[in-house]
């Protein structure tokens, strides 16, 4: 099992597998993955974007980091402040439009 298809039939980012009785046994990697948090990353914490983003997406991350081992050790920033005001604006006009 893989939690994201960006990451499927590589080893080193399988969290874990399913059973003959169709249950889910996760291994390690599954808690660390799951355990990927903006609270880990000083960088990502000081960030504005950081509600936005939530430290991005931990596959790009594990893959910009050219990590072999499904370890993920930083975020990856994926907006800019820009996309923040583009996406508030068409949030507000959207949300404006179904009151009327």
């Amino acid at each position: 099992m893989y939690k994201c298809e960006i990451l499927v039939n590589n080893k080193t980012t399988c969290v874990g597998k399913i059973n003959d009785d169709g249950d889910f046994i996760p291994n390690a990697l599954f808690y660390h993955q799951m355990n990927y948090s903006p609270q880990k990353f000083p960088e990502c914490l000081k960030c504005k974007l950081l509600p936005m983003c939530a430290t991005g997406c931990p596959a790009k991350s594990y893959i910009s980091g050219k990590k072999s081992d499904g370890i993920l050790e930083r975020g990856h920033c994926e907006y800019t402040e820009e996309d923040l005001d583009r996406y508030l604006k068409f949030y507000v006009k959207s949300t404006l439009q179904h009151e009327i």
